[in-house]
């Protein structure tokens, strides 16, 4: 349903990646139902540190208010590891942010800055048409926009060329590579 009010959450790991994100979608179908799931991007740690995060989106329909799916990510993040306030040496196992919301009149509302190109590339798969506060282009515009000024060597990169199609083989290229194991996360980037 269109008119459902809908929400979408920025979902983060750089550790044990593969199981983090794919028990936050797990748990994020559990608690609100079906997701619109985005590719997954890589992003460089922002306090330096040496382990990349991995960041994708997430969207469903909720009859929660934007305070309640608050409570319900935090609630999601201890249940899978999140310890806040305690020295990690720069790991964080999931972080779950709530990016935008939309009203049953369809109008989104952004709960964070869209600057940054792993929360901005995510939410445009999922919200291409969407234009923020004080921009006159869409979201995907945007996108398009970072990846023509990123140099080829750009630490921002778009995993899922890597791992979009699993079903024509790209799986064991994936292992062969990254030794990745197959988690719940392959079952939602093939969707």
């Amino acid at each position: 349903n269109d008119a459902a009010p809908r929400a979408w959450v920025g979902l983060g790991s750089n550790d044990e990646r593969e199981a983090a994100l794919g028990g936050a979608l797990a748990a994020l179908e559990s608690e609100f139902g079906p997701l619109a799931v985005s590719s997954v991007y890589a992003s460089p740690c922002a306090n330096g540190g040496e382990r990349e995060y991995w960041n994708l989106a997430a969207g469903f329909n909720t009859v929660f208010d934007a305070v309640a799916v608050r409570s319900r990510l935090k609630t999601i993040e201890a249940s899978l590891g999140r310890q806040r306030g305690v020295a990690a040496e720069g790991r964080v196992r999931i972080d779950l942010d709530l990016l935008a919301t939309a009203a049953h009149a369809g109008v989104v509302v952004f709960h964070c800055p869209l600057e940054a190109p792993h929360v901005l590339l995510p939410l445009a798969e999922l919200l291409p048409e969407c234009r923020s506060p004080g921009h006159t282009v869409t979201l995907a515009e945007r996108a398009r926009r970072l990846h023509r000024r990123a140099a080829p060597d750009a630490k921002e990169r778009n995993l899922t060329q890597l791992l979009c199609d699993l079903s024509t083989g790209v799986e064991a290229e994936v292992e062969r590579h990254f030794a990745f194991e197959e988690t719940r996360l392959f079952g939602y980037l093939a969707k």
